[in-house]
């Protein structure tokens, strides 16, 4: 059930917002709370529980690879962050719930913009 409920959850935050009648902001995030009831108003049952759930345990929610998204909107950008760097020089790095790297700045000297293969 949730590989079904994450394959929809997928299909809404890529592609089809409003299938559930909610819009994304500028940044391509959604409201939870609008998120949650959307779905279960089309007849599927999920909380901020399973939602969280099927994050953890989705990862990325079974997301193509940023290289294969970005090229649906033009040649795609992969910027690759040094940090073996950042570290030396005393940036602290933190390991979130669902095993996300979070720091809290990136300055642009530690960034490195190549194209990817579109």
């Amino acid at each position: 059930m949730d590989r079904e409920l994450s394959k929809f959850i997928s299909l809404i935050l890529r592609h089809k917002p409003e299938v559930i009648n909610i819009t994304l902001d500028e940044h391509g995030w959604a409201d939870v709370e609008k998120l949650i009831k959307g779905i279960n108003k089309c007849g599927k049952r999920i909380d901020l529980q399973v939602l969280e759930r099927i994050v953890k345990e989705d990862g990325k929610l079974d997301y193509e690879t940023t290289v294969k998204v970005g090229s649906r909107h033009g040649k795609p950008v992969i910027l690759k962050v040094n940090t073996r760097a950042m570290v030396q020089a005393g940036y602290k790095f933190y390991l979130s719930e669902n095993n996300v790297w979070l720091t809290n700045k990136i300055e642009p000297e530690y960034i490195e913009v190549t194209e990817g293969k579109g």
